[in-house]
């Protein structure tokens, strides 16, 4: 089973597959020197490609990566490009509605991005763990900063809209827990069940045999990637 994590930051989830027996490779825009040559790749940007050949992977996965993606439509469109036939493409991401938003810490920040907003959080005293100390005025240039170039929550509808545009259809099965999309018109479904890393690949790729070793080595996966999502986004390529 080919694997493809997008978005594959320091790389810990490609080399827990690999651990596991699987043949899983990173991609990312910044280095991973965690990985090997072999098993990452560097996304170009112009143009927007990933660097794998048409109908590579069996799977293609990413956590907590498509709220920086500013491309999305390019991006789904290359991982449709890279997946075989039949493939299955897993996305989680936090909700644009979380009470927090997890990477500026201010409240509704993913939801509301106004100047007067951040102003005022940033004067409250909200940091992150990168803006211990530093002066509110500072503060307040960053998160519009990142807001701007680092952070893009799409609407549910927008989502949707693209995810069809590029996979055909898609279903949105509970807006305050999960989505799942799916190729084939027979059948959307979803496990709420489980944390997402082991949730959704028992319920929807892996067997039960797959599911319980991967249970078994648990402690191969930094506690970021265990805890639950509001966001999950499920395709499958026909």
């Amino acid at each position: 089973m080919k694997i493809l994590d997008f978005g594959c930051g320091e790389g810990h989830l490609v080399q827990a597959f690999n651990s596991l027996g699987y043949d899983a490779y990173g991609a990312d825009v910044i280095d991973c020197p965690a990985l090997d040559e072999e098993h990452f790749r560097k996304i170009s940007f112009a143009p927007y490609r990933l660097p794998f050949e048409d109908n590579t992977f069996d799977y293609v996965y990413s956590t907590s990566v498509f709220e920086h993606v500013l491309n999305t439509e390019e991006a789904l469109k290359e991982i449709y490009r890279v997946l075989k036939p039949g493939g299955v493409t897993v996305h989680s991401l936090p909700s644009r509605y979380r009470i927090i938003e997890p990477h500026i810490k201010v409240p509704f920040g993913g939801l509301i991005q106004s100047s007067g907003w951040l102003k005022l959080w940033a004067a409250l005293g909200i940091r992150n763990e990168f803006q211990s100390g530093l002066p509110w005025r500072e503060v307040y240039q960053r998160n519009t900063g990142f807001c701007k170039e680092g952070i893009h929550y799409l609407k549910y509808k927008e989502l949707k809209e693209i995810i069809i545009s590029v996979f055909g259809n898609v279903k949105i099965m509970n807006k305050e827990y999960a989505w799942v999309i799916k190729r084939d018109d027979s059948n959307f479904y979803v496990d709420n069940d489980f944390d997402f890393v082991w949730g959704i690949h028992n319920a929807h790729f892996y067997s039960q045999e797959e599911y319980d070793l991967c249970k078994e080595n648990a402690e191969l996966l930094s506690k970021k990637h265990c805890k639950p999502v509001k966001v999950e986004i499920k395709v499958v390529k026909e």
